[in-house]
């Protein structure tokens, strides 16, 4: 048995030969040398001791021996601001994952004994990495659905495809986890269904798709999952998290 990764993860590592990646210093808008940065930044602030009128943008990361030195100079130098930004961020996925798994858990997925998978604009066969077989392969014979709004790779390869906008993933999911709360007998599951949709769900959804495909997942019960894609908000993915439950993924 043996581990695999996506070619994005695989590409990554290009990215420290990357001959437009910024070797530099900025100051202004303009170039700059290290004894400028040294001089009129870190200098001035190290002599300071503090953090005030002073703000670190820096990109998401799950590194403990970043996060350590942030918290440090936290720490040492009151008053910092800290930000972090990615242009396409995770962030419902994350904030998930915080509160199901706890603070900097993701979670992985295991499709080897898989014989029912449902998407939820999630393209896990090209980008999406939490969608990975961690045994180095999948089982040979399951189903795929797939919800999205644009047609990917793992849509091309789903043997039933719902074509929606990304905007309504939320309410498909409700849809979804009432069908499959009644059809296991998870009245918890059904009950937050029923809660959630409390927030409006209109009735232009294909039902017979839902109801097909909800059926389908829990006549596979601990052999069907829900994945869903980590531009979703937040409450898809909690959504999911309880239909897998449910399903006993």
């Amino acid at each position: 048995k043996s581990s695999s990764s996506t070619a994005f993860t695989q590409a990554s590592i290009l990215e420290l030969y990357d001959q437009d990646r910024s070797k530099g210093y900025l100051k202004q808008g303009r170039e700059t040398v290290s004894q400028d940065f040294e001089e009129s930044f870190l200098a001035p602030f190290r002599e300071a001791a503090s953090g005030s009128d002073v703000a670190m943008l820096v990109s998401p990361s799950t590194s403990p021996t970043r996060n350590r030195l942030l918290s440090r100079i936290e720490r040492e130098y009151r008053g910092i601001k800290l930000y972090s930004h990615q242009a396409l961020s995770p962030t419902g996925l994350l904030e998930a994952a915080d509160e199901l798994y706890g603070t900097g858990v993701l979670p992985l997925v295991n499709l080897n004994t898989a014989k029912r998978i449902l998407t939820l604009d999630c393209d896990f066969f090209l980008d999406d990495p939490f969608g990975e077989s961690t045994q180095g392969g999948y089982s040979k014979m399951n189903r795929l659905y797939v919800a999205e709004s644009s047609f990917t790779l793992t849509g091309g390869m789903a043997d039933h495809r719902y074509r929606i906008p990304a905007s309504q993933m939320l309410p498909v999911a409700i849809l979804l986890a009432k069908e499959i709360g009644e059809l296991t007998g998870d009245d918890s599951r059904s009950a937050m269904a029923r809660e959630a949709a409390k927030k409006g769900v209109p009735t232009v959804y294909n039902t017979k798709w839902i109801k097909g495909c909800a059926a389908d997942l829990a006549s596979k019960l601990e052999q069907a999952i829900v994945m869903v894609g980590p531009r979703q908000p937040k409450e898809v993915h909690l959504l999911a998290a309880a239909i897998n439950h449910a399903l006993g993924a």
